[in-house]
């Protein structure tokens, strides 16, 4: 028989082992899965994507979490009456403590409406996010907006 503290040693190694990292098809297949929950804007969806404690910070600094990102999805949805990703593209990916560290670029074309008036809207943005296991699904934790660029028919305005 196993002494208690080695027992409780292999224990704690086993419950506190990581998960394995996440391959690069896995985070494909999960880009793929909110480019098309985000064109079809399946809010339910999109926000089963996102942890509990999920955390949004775009390039002022400002801090969003999981309830009011679940909000302004919910305007923008009003707003938009056709989304298009005009490109979605995985950068970089790496193990990190706590989960993978996934790095995006990705291309929205958004047909907007604003004032009775139809707009179409481009935003390109970089993005660095912590993904992580999480209930048997991979979810994301954090978002990080490294750079974004918008164009209201063809011309530079400041991002939404």
């Amino acid at each position: 028989m196993m002494p208690m503290p080695k027992l409780i040693a292999v224990a704690a190694l086993v419950l506190l082992k990581p998960p394995p990292p996440l391959t690069k098809g896995q985070i494909v297949e999960v880009l793929n899965r909110s480019n098309r929950l985000f064109v079809t804007k399946n809010y339910d969806g999109l926000m089963k994507l996102l942890t509990a404690d999920y955390n949004e910070y775009d390039t002022k600094g400002s801090t969003f979490s999981r309830e009011e990102v679940g909000k302004r999805l919910k305007v923008m949805f009003t707003i938009i009456t056709k989304i298009r990703v005009a490109r979605s593209d995985l950068m970089s990916f790496r193990p990190v403590i706590g989960g993978t560290q996934v790095v995006t670029r990705t291309i929205l074309d958004l047909d907007i409406v604003q004032a009775k008036r139809k707009h179409r809207l481009q935003t390109d943005f970089k993005s660095v996010e912590l993904w992580v296991r999480q209930a048997g699904q991979i979810r994301v934790r954090t978002s990080k907006v490294l750079s974004e660029t918008s164009k209201m028919d063809g011309k530079t305005v400041a991002s939404p």
